[in-house]
């Protein structure tokens, strides 16, 4: 699957609503209406832990690379909702202190994705700087070129016990 997917389902995962897309929210709504058709109540830790649970197995289908992040919206999810239940949170704080995290989490996303991003451009410069290289060890293994003569004329004359060439 592409990156593109990844950060949809993450998306969904992390703000369990759309923020920006429709994709976002159908997938969100169509893994709560099966929650709650399994007789789990909104708000509820038996409700977000069927949420995490469907969405877990979304992200194993696509092979999802970070998986402590999503095991810590996953238990952020469960402890919000037990705060709201305890009644330690209203629903307003629970939404702020969600807001917040979904910030949090996608920043992190984000610094991961540029740091992979770098670290695939730093690869890709040191594979060029290692076949170049490797052109040129080739290049100087290669045979000496035998030196052609050139047809030119050799006139030689000959004073006594000398002899004096010309080449033209």
């Amino acid at each position: 699957m592409n990156t593109s997917f990844w950060g949809i389902l993450l998306m969904v995962f992390v703000t369990g609503c759309a923020a920006n897309s429709g994709e976002h929210r159908a997938i969100s709504n169509e893994i709560s209406r099966q929650c709650i058709e399994a007789g789990n109540t909104e708000r509820t830790v038996s409700f977000a832990k069927c949420k995490n649970k469907k969405l877990e197995a979304e992200f194993i289908k696509i092979n999802y690379p970070y998986w402590d992040l999503v095991d810590l919206a996953a238990a952020y999810r469960v402890y919000l909702t037990e705060q709201f239940q305890n009644g330690q949170v209203t629903e307003a704080e629970s939404d702020l202190l969600w807001a917040d995290f979904k910030t949090k989490f996608a920043a992190e996303e984000q610094n991961r994705a540029t740091n992979a991003a770098y670290a695939r451009a730093a690869s890709a410069q040191g594979t060029a700087a290692l076949i170049q290289s490797w052109g040129i060890m080739q290049q100087a293994m290669q045979p000496p070129q035998p030196v052609q003569p050139n047809p030119s004329s050799v006139t030689c004359r000959q004073r006594g016990a000398y002899t004096d060439c010309n080449v033209r």
